[in-house]
């Protein structure tokens, strides 16, 4: 029987960082639950997922608390606007690294965060935009 350290286990496994994914919302019932079914069927293990809703009068929240279990922190209340709501998700994250991914808003493919992941070693900050719909 071979007896194994814990730190030569580490060695051999690489250690995910965890990620904090930030959302923020505000009245958009329509578009935030694409955006959490996105976050959640990542096949990045180390999540963790905030929502920082700015006090919605739609049905923003019943979105939210359909997926209670499975959403880390979440909040609403008001706010003086975006740049507020990302401050509060920070506040709360615990990460190593945070995205900001806004309502509406959709990953790629299901293991963007895990190939994104591939390069945090390396200290590469990436950053992207895409506009649809426009000429």
């Amino acid at each position: 029987m071979a007896i194994v350290s814990f730190s030569e286990q580490t060695q051999t496994k690489r250690i995910q960082p965890l990620v904090s994914i930030i959302t923020v919302v505000k009245n958009s019932e329509n578009l935030l639950e694409e955006t959490i079914q996105s976050v959640l069927s990542q096949t990045y293990s180390n999540i963790e997922y905030i929502i920082i809703d700015g006090a919605s009068t739609d049905r923003t929240i019943d979105v939210i608390r359909q997926y209670d279990g499975k959403i880390h922190h979440w909040m609403s209340e008001p706010d003086s606007g975006i740049s507020e709501a990302f401050n509060k998700g920070i506040c709360l994250s615990k990460g190593e690294w945070i995205n900001f991914l806004n309502a509406g808003d959709v990953f790629w493919q299901r293991d963007t965060v895990e190939r994104v992941s591939q390069c945090f070693d390396r200290g590469l900050i990436l950053t992207g935009f895409a506009q649809f719909g426009k000429k």
